[in-house]
């Protein structure tokens, strides 16, 4: 079960995160070279995630391996994807399904690009669409200097939408009386 990081790694051509194997302490960068993906399988590992994984791309197959890795580091077991353009919602959706499928839904998080070919109402549409496939999202802006998606974006990373609706929340309502804004 061990060899599932470099299989997984393989997947996404070897540069998910770090492969480790705990007994030693040491990192192994997790790169295309055959004869490090051998010595990965070899030995007992483990992965740490460091980045998103495309979501687009996942199968049955992999999405049942994701479940069986041992993963270690900060937010352990999570697993991350992101959605970063409207035009992606199909196949992103799909992914989301297969993984959810084996990954239980408090091992999900989704990061969704901001500010990039995208409306303020695009933005809100995808975070709801993740919301109802029980997926939590975390906004990565894209050089947005725009007060809108600045409170948007800790609006949504520290959880607020859960609970409380954008317009409702009330940094945003003090900013729009502040300066003006709609």
């Amino acid at each position: 079960m061990d060899d599932l990081a470099s299989l997984i790694a393989d997947h996404f051509g070897g540069t998910v995160g770090t492969v480790i194997k705990p007994t030693e302490g040491k990192q192994n960068d997790n790169n295309n070279n055959k004869k490090t993906k051998r010595k990965n399988r070899e030995r007992e590992l483990v992965l740490n995630l460091t980045q998103g994984l495309d979501v687009r791309t996942m199968t049955p197959e992999l999405a049942e391996k994701l479940n069986r890795v041992r993963f270690y580091g900060k937010g352990k077991g999570t697993i991350h994807y992101a959605w970063d353009l409207m035009p992606f919602e199909k196949k992103v959706l799909r992914g989301i399904r297969i993984l959810k499928r084996f990954v239980a839904k408090s091992r999900h998080s989704c990061y969704v690009l901001v500010g990039f070919d995208t409306t303020f109402e695009e933005d809100m549409y995808r975070i709801r669409r993740l919301e109802e496939c029980g997926v939590d999202p975390y906004i990565m802006r894209y050089h947005n200097k725009d007060r809108k998606t600045n409170h948007f974006t800790r609006w949504v990373n520290t959880h607020l939408w859960r609970n409380i609706p954008f317009s409702e929340y009330q940094p945003w309502i003090n900013a729009q009386r502040k300066y003006g804004l709609t």
